[in-house]
């Protein structure tokens, strides 16, 4: 099959990386000879400024004019766009929010978050490990980390740790369910990795990234696959289309799974 016929899709956090760390050793070079045999979209909950931190060691090996980078449920889109002294992917695609449910919807659910996360600070014993930036608004979808995006990672161990004991988050959609559907807010909720929540307007889910994908061969990695996972969407639409879909656990499971398709096709 002629590789441009071919896309592999890729979650970033617990797919290609470790939740929130720098891309291994081993990812440049698999990549790398993943992108002769097709064309290779990352799309991730997190916006740009994650990705490049995360990737940044990787983008020597790897023919970036055949990497699109699809941040924030693939509501962003990125190219790489070729220049003498300055190449970079730049940003070519984006969506609102904001301008999708309204301002004042978006208020209110902006301050059911804060009065949220602030019971949070006061119910459970955490307060010395919470960092900064709980609440971030990505231009087409909002970010809640009630630890703080910039917690170390034995602070994120730790919610990690609380959440399972206690199903915090599960219990918190429920509730974040209830206040949508008393007010109409056109948006949803699911898991966002292992410390977070997503919530963006219905439909904006990581499907978007397939809208450009026509008479191609699809690979999807994720490892948010379940039901409420921020992969759960794409994963079964790749399916439905007849694609082939990985459940992954870790970014070493997705490694030793792309050697085997990189032997098979060569």
């Amino acid at each position: 099959m002629d590789k441009s016929k071919r896309v592999f899709l890729f979650d970033l956090d617990g797919t290609l990386t470790e939740a929130r760390r720098a891309a291994s050793s081993s990812v440049g070079p698999v990549l790398r000879d993943l992108s002769k045999l097709g064309r290779i979209v990352i799309v991730t909950g997190s916006d740009y400024d994650f990705i490049e931190e995360q990737l940044k060691n990787v983008w020597c090996y790897v023919p970036c004019n055949l990497v699109t980078l699809m941040p924030c449920n693939g509501t962003k889109k990125y190219v790489w766009k070729r220049a003498s002294f300055n190449s970079r992917f730049e940003l070519v695609e984006s969506m609102s929010m904001k301008d999708h449910v309204g301002l004042d919807k978006y208020r209110k659910l902006i301050t059911y978050i804060a009065k949220r996360q602030v019971k949070f600070l006061e119910k459970y014993n955490v307060s010395e490990h919470v960092s900064g930036r709980f609440v971030s608004y990505r231009g087409s979808m909002i970010n809640w980390s009630p630890m703080g995006r910039d917690g170390s990672p034995a602070d994120r161990d730790i919610f990690i740790s609380h959440d399972s004991n206690c199903s915090y988050r599960k219990n918190e959609i429920s509730k974040m369910k209830k206040f949508i559907t008393k007010n109409e807010i056109d948006v949803k909720i699911s898991y966002g990795g292992d410390t977070s929540f997503d919530i963006f307007p219905n439909g904006w889910d990581k499907t978007l990234a397939l809208k450009d994908i026509t008479n191609e061969s699809i690979w999807f990695f994720g490892d948010r696959c379940m039901p409420g996972g921020n992969d759960f969407e794409i994963y079964e639409k790749v399916k439905e289309l007849g694609g082939s879909a990985f459940h992954v656990g870790s970014s070493e499971e997705t490694l030793s799974i792309l050697s085997d398709i990189i032997k098979e096709l060569a």
